[in-house]
């Protein structure tokens, strides 16, 4: 079963509801980990010299969703400087309705993306995923590769747990990445065929 498909109205969201609920905590961190200003960045950025503080490199998942600007280091900090704590804000605003919209899934089983609002959820789901990335070190396909054959080694596993030491990675993030990447999938085929039917 697709995850989305076009009905009356927009785009239908149709999950498993205990999926809904787990990608919904992962925006719920997500938020927390983008630290995002209470105050408008706009407005702070002209009260205030300071520069915006940049993510830590050992926060891969914070640096996958804060990625830099520029190739140039100058350049880079110069437009983090401008925009970083507005990219904070916006993120973590998507988070919020992508959080609150699987949540209505969770609970009612489906829910109607009206126009404009599959671009949210797309955007909300790649940044999930992006963070997941962070978490899990995959950067390139053949990581990805890996983290399928892992999840279903696990399927598979008799001994979950020794498997579970001996790579190091958790079942959990591995599986909610791999059903993000399909929703993400399935979410732009559905877009893609509506388009070409217009």
């Amino acid at each position: 079963m697709s995850a989305f498909r076009c009905g009356h109205g927009g785009i239908v969201v149709e999950l498993p509801r205990d999926d809904a609920e787990l990608v919904a905590r992962a925006a719920d961190e997500i938020i927390v980990l983008l630290d995002a200003p209470i105050i408008d960045p706009a407005l702070m950025n002209a009260l205030t010299d300071d520069a915006p503080e940049m993510p830590d490199p050992a926060n891969r998942s914070l640096v996958n969703l804060l990625q830099p600007m520029a190739s140039d280091p100058d350049l880079d900090d110069e437009l983090r400087a401008m925009s970083v704590e507005t990219l904070r804000q916006e993120k973590a605003e998507r988070m919020g309705v992508l959080a609150a919209d699987l949540r209505k899934v969770a609970a009612d089983g489906s829910l109607v993306l009206t126009p404009g609002q599959e671009w949210v959820w797309l955007g909300g789901l790649t940044d999930v995923r992006l963070a997941l990335a962070g978490t899990l070190g995959a950067a390139t396909a053949a990581d990805v590769e890996a983290i399928h054959r892992y999840v279903l080694d696990v399927s598979r596993a008799t001994d979950v747990a020794e498997l579970v030491r001996a790579e190091g990675v958790n079942p959990l993030v591995a599986s909610v990445f791999l059903v993000v990447g399909a929703w993400q999938e399935s979410l732009l085929a559905v877009m893609d065929a509506r388009d070409s039917a217009h």
